[in-house]
């Protein structure tokens, strides 16, 4: 017991929240009136964009203020733990199967006995649930196995050991893609509403934090029938509001812009939510201060793409921001990143598609070289948006 113990102390840990701030940084403080947990005041540091500061970012934000907890966290509730699959001895520990059977009998029994071994077990099955093998599956294939974890997380809402290895044991069992039963077991017994409801209880644990983020991307990108249950349960306000408490936890970041840039690739009219949730600004802040982490930036480039591909005025808000400066620079730092350089392409000709100021911009900034050097890794994208900077390039030098 001490072993296991010892071994999920790593993991609870999380990455250290105190975080030295760079040289080059702006400090902002939010305050908000928070509920259930949720801090009142914080204040995030974060560094200072390359060139122009977001427009659209109020100076009297309020991150905690982004959302009001609904009440459909609580539906639907987990059905009540029945008998365990009989292959479950064969690979649970006496430890957790202690925990699973305590937690079938937590509506009738209240003590710190109870909570000790529910706590003990969900740990143990997080760290099983992290190697789902062919023949491991199995035991967790059952309703009542997962059941059983959800109604622990309910039950002990309030301890933050249970809900992090809870939710660690939901997120592991979300990929493969080929997992679609566990996944769909998930969504039938209420595991998204329980997941958020997790977020929005602990929003200053780091490690619970970033598995929800990977945990939302991977519903999503699996199953996208999760996207309406996430944004109903405004899970999109949860990954921007994770984003805007933890500015300088990269961890944190590169999840939350993986979730985002999921939801609007899979969504369809999700983008002037994110912008006015303070989406745009979060992405973008996380791309200036992790410059030299690819997934942040690729799944950046592609987010500006989605969010400038249709609404003119958010294209207006991008070319304020800084965000073709920021696409630029993340295509000069990973040239030989294939998704990054497709990305870019793609982002730089929605936001400057029939817009002149932005297509101006490009030239200034000398775009072009940039995107004949991407070419090479999306030939068609990058002539695509090479076509319309000459075209305005011309029309500059005749008017």
């Amino acid at each position: 017991m001490e072993d296991i113990d010892m071994a999920f102390g790593h993991m609870m840990a999380g990455p250290s929240s105190a975080a030295s701030v760079p040289p080059s940084t702006t400090t902002a403080s939010f305050a908000g009136t928070g509920s259930h947990g949720t801090p009142s005041q914080y204040t995030a540091s974060y560094a200072s964009p390359p060139s122009r500061t977001p427009a659209f970012v109020s100076s009297d934000a309020s991150a905690t203020g982004l959302y009001t907890m609904p009440s459909s966290y609580r539906s639907p509730m987990p059905p009540p733990p029945g008998p365990l699959p009989s292959s479950a001895a064969t690979y649970i520990p006496a430890e957790a199967m202690d925990g699973m059977m305590s937690m079938a009998a937590v509506n009738a029994i209240d003590s710190d006995v109870i909570q000790q071994e529910v706590r003990l077990g969900i740990a143990t099955l997080a760290n099983l649930a992290q190697d789902v093998t062919t023949d491991r599956v199995d035991t967790f294939r059952s309703a009542d196995t997962i059941s059983t974890i959800l109604s622990g997380m309910w039950r002990f809402e309030r301890d933050e050991m249970v809900q992090e290895n809870g939710v660690q044991f939901l997120h592991y069992l979300t990929h493969p893609a080929s997992h679609s039963h566990l996944r769909a077991l998930i969504m039938s017994l209420g595991g998204i509403s329980t997941v958020l409801r997790a977020m929005h209880l602990f929003p200053t644990t780091l490690s619970l934090q970033q598995t929800c983020c990977t945990f939302i991307s991977k519903m999503v990108t699996h199953d996208p029938v999760a996207l309406d249950s996430i944004i109903t349960l405004q899970g999109m306000d949860l990954v921007v509001l994770a984003m805007r408490m933890h500015r300088l936890e990269e961890r944190i970041q590169e999840a939350a812009c993986q979730a985002l840039e999921s939801m609007m690739r899979l969504g369809e009219g999700l983008e002037m939510d994110i912008v006015s949730g303070g989406g745009m600004e979060a992405i973008l802040h996380a791309m200036w201060q992790f410059e030299g982490n690819s997934l942040v930036q690729q799944n950046g480039c592609s987010s500006m793409g989605l969010l400038c591909a249709q609404d003119d005025g958010n294209k207006r808000l991008a070319l304020e921001a800084g965000v073709i400066e920021t696409v630029l620079g993340a295509m000069q730092r990973h040239p030989q990143n294939n998704e990054i350089q497709r990305a870019g392409c793609v982002a730089l000709y929605n936001i400057s598609n029939n817009y002149g100021a932005a297509l101006r911009r490009c030239l200034e900034e000398n775009a072009v070289s940039v995107v004949r050097q991407a070419s090479h890794h999306d030939e068609e994208s990058a002539n695509r948006l090479l076509r319309s900077l000459r075209i305005q390039r011309y029309r500059s030098r005749v008017f």
